[in-house]
């Protein structure tokens, strides 16, 4: 045994002992450096840097991102040669293996890593991720449909879809190791086509109604008929990205359409085609405050020169539970406007709450203490009457609807804000959720309409098949939890056995052409 364990060892040391690299600094890009991977049409970095190689001819090095304890690590490139005085360049390294992840990029000798990472220098990446889903196939061939953005920042990120499909997608919280360690919001401030979670079946009305009559947003429209023709409505977006501090800005137009026939819920024979119902969502989402802030505000614009009333429901989904694992929804606990401690809420509550806004919603989990990094808290904020919340699911993430009217006018749409805080601790929660709540104390002035919000075209190719595989397996995993617990079957083997299920849906989701 000492024998074996001996030349075991002596295997492992030899790459290292026979390594001329023992230090390397990255000159480009700049510590941070934040970006946004774009999928639709695929993006790289140039990387540059020196070494003290000995031996430039015959070393070569690996462009590694670490992150965690332990550290892991994501490679951008490999076997990189190098120049006769040690230096190195890579015009287009990879940016697919560290998208959504926080890490810092090293260059290190080629192969296994070294113990210790210190004398191999280089920049933080924040890198998020972009691509849009459009309708393969069909009479609306190429149109989008939804839009998916990741806005990664070095202590917290957030990923978002359309306002129909959910809006805020998930919230994300990272420790000072760069490792991600809880997942906070999960389908945020968005409008389904139901008021039931994942059971369109079982619902009564659309979250979104205008003029009394049941609405639909791009992706609500093709969930419930992709091949409707004509009027199936048009999805435009855009974002920026500050270089310096990684704040993103989306803004996102949806045309709102109803069917012909009123008949809910609607399918494919009520929804043969689409009618205009003279209503325009223009939503503009920011992301600041290094991710622990983001703000939605949705301006309802009248597009035929009409008075249109709307009824809103917008869906609120929690899940603040460690990252890769299951969703704490049981234990989600609230606090709404006007209470003075934290509660736990069943399937069917109805919470009304006083006042006429700005007013705040915090959630933590129940037994979590403060400062818990695998759970993490929030708040909501919002800044007109949001009453009252509407309990649809809590047993795999925790799942409410608020109830809004309002009117958008020919001369001045109708303006919605919210705000979205996440941290570890109460008192940083609560900082940033009075900063939304003063900014939201100054009322709005008429917004100016948007009618030209830049289309992003989708480009050739493209089918969104990846991406809509992988949210259905999520949405797939969340009515399983469902219904195991409705049947409390929710046991050890049965948490393992979803989890297993969910692994091999995103392995072959995985497979599919982007």
């Amino acid at each position: 045994m000492v024998a074996g364990l001996s030349a075991a060892i002596a295997l492992w040391i030899a790459p290292q002992a026979g390594a001329t690299i023992t230090s390397t600094q990255i000159t480009s890009p700049a510590d941070p450096t934040y970006s946004i991977r774009d999928d639709d049409n695929p993006n790289t970095m140039a990387v540059s840097g020196t070494t003290d190689s000995t031996d430039p001819g015959t070393d070569t090095v690996d462009l590694d991102c670490f992150y965690g304890s332990g550290p892991d690590s994501s490679q951008l490139s490999a076997d990189v040669t190098l120049q006769s005085d040690g230096s190195f360049s890579v015009p287009g390294a990879n940016l697919e293996n560290v998208e959504g992840k926080v890490c810092r990029l090293r260059a290190v000798p080629s192969g296994t890593p070294p113990v210790d990472l210190a004398p191999f220098a280089g920049p933080v990446l924040a890198t998020g991720e972009r691509s849009t889903d459009v309708i393969d196939s069909g009479p609306n061939t190429g149109a989008p449909y939804d839009l998916y953005v990741w806005g990664q920042q070095l202590t917290a990120g957030d990923d978002y879809v359309s306002a129909g499909s959910c809006g805020i997608y998930d919230g994300y919280l990272y420790d000072s190791d760069l490792t991600l360690t809880a997942v906070t919001w999960y389908c945020n401030d968005g409008f389904n086509a139901g008021d039931v979670q994942g059971d369109l079946e079982s619902s009564t009305r659309s979250q979104l109604e205008v003029d009394g009559a049941d609405a639909y947003t791009p992706y609500t429209a093709w969930d419930i008929n992709d091949a409707a023709s004509p009027g199936f409505p048009a999805l435009t977006y855009d974002y920026t990205l500050d270089p310096a501090t990684g704040d993103l800005t989306i803004t996102e137009s949806d045309e709102v359409v109803k069917c012909p026939d009123a008949t809910y819920p609607p399918d494919e024979t009520t929804c043969q085609s689409f009618v205009d119902t003279g209503v325009r969502l223009d939503r503009t989402i920011t992301q600041g405050s290094d991710g622990h802030l983001v703000y939605v505000t949705d301006n309802w614009v009248s597009t035929d020169g009409k008075a249109h009333s709307l009824d809103l429901l917008p869906q609120n989904d929690q899940c603040f539970a460690e990252a890769r694992s299951p969703c704490g929804g049981p234990d989600v606990q609230y606090k709404f406007p006007g209470e003075t401690s934290y509660s736990t809420h069943d399937v069917g509550d109805v919470v009304p709450f006083s006042g006429s806004g700005p007013a705040a919603v915090y959630a933590n989990v129940e037994g979590a203490g403060d400062g818990n990094t695998s759970t993490g808290q929030g708040a909501i904020v919002f800044d007109r009457p949001a009453s009252p919340a509407t309990f649809n699911s809590v047993s795999y993430d925790s799942e409410f609807y608020f109830h809004q009217t309002g009117t958008a006018t020919a001369a001045c749409p109708a303006t919605f804000r919210f705000a979205y805080a996440q941290d570890y601790d109460s008192a940083d929660v609560q900082s940033l959720a009075q900063s939304a709540l003063n900014r939201f104390a100054t009322p709005v002035t008429c917004p100016v309409p948007n009618p030209t919000t830049p289309v992003v075209p989708a480009p050739a190719g493209h089918t969104g098949k990846r991406k809509h595989a992988l949210r259905k397996c999520k949405r797939k995993l969340k009515k399983a939890w469902k219904k195991k617990r409705a049947h409390h079957r929710l046991n050890k083997h049965a948490k393992k056995h979803l989890k297993k299920k969910f692994k091999k849906c995103k392995r072959r989701a995985r497979k599919l052409p982007a």
